[in-house]
């Protein structure tokens, strides 16, 4: 019985004796986050399974290979895009508590009730920006409305 290169006998293919499983940490080494790494190592392994198990005689399309590389960056592209907004999002947040400083802000309390107070400060959380408003600390999304504060006496 004599095998040839494109299968490895009845009912078996090369498919079926990839030694490399996918396996591991996704990501682990590089601090991506599971999303990214899976699309990123999933995109690459299957690339490589693709060539390594194609068929001698009817080999991949040039152009396909070519499609599917630009497709990648693209989403990468996209991916880092959508980070450094992010940052700018965050930024701007902080610009505008920032510009709060000494000023009288009103906002609703937690029983519904309006509240005001001068900003003395501001902190920076995973959430935004919070306003301290002496020992009282509000998020920047809760100020209703700003003004002047009065001039101390």
């Amino acid at each position: 019985m004599t095998v040839d290169p494109v299968s490895l006998g009845p009912g078996r293919n090369a498919m079926d004796t990839d030694p490399t499983p996918i396996t591991g940490p996704i990501g682990a080494a590089t601090g991506q986050t599971d999303a990214q790494a899976v699309g990123k190592d999933m995109f690459l392994k299957l690339l490589v399974a693709q060539l390594k198990y194609q068929n001698p005689m009817e080999p991949v399309d040039s152009s396909q290979f070519m499609a599917q590389t630009a497709q990648f960056t693209m989403v990468e592209k996209l991916q880092a895009m959508a980070a450094q907004t992010d940052a700018l999002v965050a930024g701007e947040a902080a610009q505008r508590a920032a510009g709060l400083l000494g000023r009288q802000v009103t906002y609703t309390d937690s029983a519904g009730v309006p509240q005001s107070g001068v900003v003395t400060g501001t902190k920076f959380g995973a959430d935004g920006p919070v306003l301290l408003l002496g020992q009282t600390q509000i998020s920047l999304d809760d100020v209703r409305e700003v003004t002047l504060a009065p001039a101390p006496a």
